[in-house]
């Protein structure tokens, strides 16, 4: 494990300049600053644990966590909050205390109704989802006025005023569910597209991904349909069984957001199953069973373990030690997933 000293000898500087930047003391040339900070993140660096967490439960920090959707009908945050509540035992060995909210999906007045009760408890930063709207993006820069960092998770608003954002890059990642689509059907598809909101950064960027990188690469895969199931399976299965009986032609799914085992219901009580080449996001029981099963030809792992744990790693380093975030967007690797290499 490297030391303050190997950090120092790395970044050319002395140990009291590794020191005042990771304990937010003195003045440190911003240059100086940055490249300390980008050595610890490349090396991943972690101060002294015991001298961390006495450091940091001098501050009895308090941390908020808003999620939008229902965690049994978005795999994705089921996995989130699921890191979260392991990663919350470390965060109280520092005397740190998270509470989880969950709210609507397309809900804006809801999601700040629960930012501005955490806000009233007393919180000092927080983890948010958030969704593309006036009201959500004054919030956030309502909070960052008053010193309380947002870090968002799994969806972004690029252009708020939020500390960081942990997820998957969503635009890549449609683009990989296109090529993905495209080997399964030789190049000639007609698709029909499932997401979850139309407010929703990331379900956008998804779709937006997939349907330039057919635009690009293959004019015979045709975009026949696409519905909104706002991450809900009841939702779904009735949008998915409509748009099957309009769009007899469709031979294809991608599954963009949540509502998958709605979805996954209506292909086969339409007598579909195995018929349809279909490709989603995560990696929950559920999608590996449809895997298994060949309902679904490969699933898209989003990391959200990591995801939870970087976000709140972040407001630990930013608000405990006063060390900045090296980069504004921390990305996760997606997981391909198809029967082969499904028990890897």
């Amino acid at each position: 494990m490297l030391s303050i000293k190997d950090i120092a000898k790395l970044a050319g500087v002395s140990r009291g300049t590794v020191d005042r930047v990771l304990n937010g003391r003195g003045e440190v040339n911003c240059e100086t600053r940055q490249r300390i900070l980008d050595i610890m993140d490349e090396v991943q660096f972690t101060p002294n644990r015991l001298g961390k967490r006495l450091a940091i439960k001098k501050k009895e920090l308090k941390f908020g966590c808003v999620l939008y959707g229902h965690t049994d009908e978005n795999p994705y945050f089921a996995d989130v909050v699921k890191a979260m509540r392991i990663k919350e035992l470390e965060l109280e060995e520092y005397g740190i205390h998270l509470e989880i909210r969950h709210t609507s999906i397309d809900e804006p007045q809801e999601i700040v109704r629960h930012m501005d009760e955490l806000r009233e408890k007393g919180i000092n930063g927080l983890v948010l989802s958030p969704i593309q709207d006036p009201i959500i993006e004054e919030k956030i820069e309502q909070f960052s006025q008053e010193n309380i960092p947002i870090v968002t998770i799994g969806t972004d608003l690029p252009n708020s005023k939020r500390l960081a954002y942990v997820g998957s890059n969503s635009y890549l990642f449609g683009q990989i569910a296109a090529n993905l689509l495209a080997l399964f059907t030789n190049g000639t598809a007609q698709i029909g597209i499932i997401t979850g909101s139309e407010y929703s950064y990331n379900h956008l960027q998804k779709v937006a991904g997939f349907e330039d990188y057919l635009a690009n690469n293959y004019p015979d895969m045709h975009i026949v349909g696409k519905v909104i199931n706002h991450d809900r399976d009841d939702e779904s299965y009735e949008k998915v069984s409509h748009m099957l009986e309009c769009h007899s032609k469709i031979d294809s799914l991608y599954f963009a957001a949540g509502g998958l085992r709605g979805g996954c219901k209506a292909v086969k009580d339409k007598g579909l199953n195995g018929k349809l080449k279909i490709v989603s996001f995560d990696l929950m029981p559920f999608n590996r069973q449809m895997v298994e099963d060949g309902t679904i030809l490969a699933t898209i792992g989003q990391q959200p373990e990591y995801h939870a744990e970087k976000a709140l790693d972040i407001l630990v380093d930013y608000l405990g030690m006063n060390i900045k975030p090296t980069r504004e967007c921390y990305y996760s690797t997606a997981e391909i997933r198809i029967k082969a290499n499904l028990h890897e």
